[in-house]
């Protein structure tokens, strides 16, 4: 009897222990994570920690994130959309799944049922958390890139109503109405942005849709001017250098230019480029 309760209360102190274990690891993946931003460590220690005690939301959600940030999405996806989350009713778990689907999108960008994925997980999100501010700007974004554009416009609209400082809705208000053909609105949706905005990362998406709509009204020395401002802004923009690369090609401006914009852009990532370098650059 004795060697019996021994052993009880060993495994009860070993259970204790283990958890503790698993909870430091937990607090060191977080440390890599938010902190020290190594994500490699961050991973190894969030998968120590799911080895040594039962999963917790917050443990798989971490590692989601974490997964996401290494540019992984269909593996968090994998922990997202698992038997283990399914009947979570959570919001994050929505907004992250969203996340995923948009992250392939931008790989695949003409793929409209991966966006359509993308919708679906941020209306869920909606449905649990209306005012969660990037669920909507993250659905309008989804709908404006499969060419709805009013209904885009629509959702940036109601959504700066509730954040009137915020220039990057109205930088992306300019956008989808320049997309849809409101050149006029684009233009002035698009100056306010440019008057407003600081960050030179949407200094550079304004100067780019600025761009393309000049190059829509076929004003091509300013919409040249305009992609020119835009990569000063941000050297790393793949879409402006292939605006930029079509545009120096089709008007005959300078071909050699164009062609090594697309190849840089190319380079940076853009793959619906790949096919026009091999016709037009030959």
């Amino acid at each position: 009897m004795k060697k019996s309760i021994f052993a009880i209360l060993i495994f009860i102190i070993s259970c204790g222990q283990k958890n503790e274990n698993a909870e430091h690891y937990y607090k060191k993946s977080k440390y890599y994570y938010y902190d020290s931003i190594d994500l490699k460590l961050a991973l190894k220690n969030i998968d120590i920690s799911l080895k040594l005690d039962t999963f917790t939301l917050d443990q798989l959600l971490l590692k989601s994130k974490i997964l996401m940030q290494l540019d992984e999405p269909e593996a968090a996806l994998l922990i997202l959309e698992s038997d283990t989350l399914k009947n979570f009713k959570n919001d994050t778990i929505f907004f992250l799944i969203g996340n995923c689907y948009m992250d392939i999108a931008s790989i695949d960008y003409e793929n409209t049922a991966i966006y359509n994925k993308a919708i679906s997980a941020f209306k869920n999100t909606l449905e649990l958390n209306p005012k969660y501010y990037y669920a909507n700007k993250l659905l309008a974004d989804c709908k404006h890139n499969t060419l709805n554009y009013i209904e885009a416009i629509s959702i940036y609209e109601k959504l700066f109503k509730y954040y009137p400082d915020s220039f990057e809705l109205i930088l992306e208000i300019g956008s989808s109405k320049g997309a849809y053909g409101d050149l006029s609105g684009a233009k002035l949706d698009l100056g306010n942005a440019l008057i407003n905005l600081k960050d030179s990362s949407n200094l550079s998406s304004a100067y780019r849709f600025l761009g393309l709509v000049y190059s829509k009204e076929n004003k091509i020395d300013s919409a040249l001017q305009c992609y020119n401002i835009a990569i000063e802004f941000s050297k790393d923009s793949r879409y402006t250098y292939a605006d930029r690369g079509y545009l120096l090609i089709n008007n005959d401006i300078d071909k050699q230019k164009g062609c090594d914009d697309l190849r840089m852009a190319a380079k940076l990532g853009d793959k619906m480029v790949y096919e026009d370098i091999k016709l037009l650059c030959k």
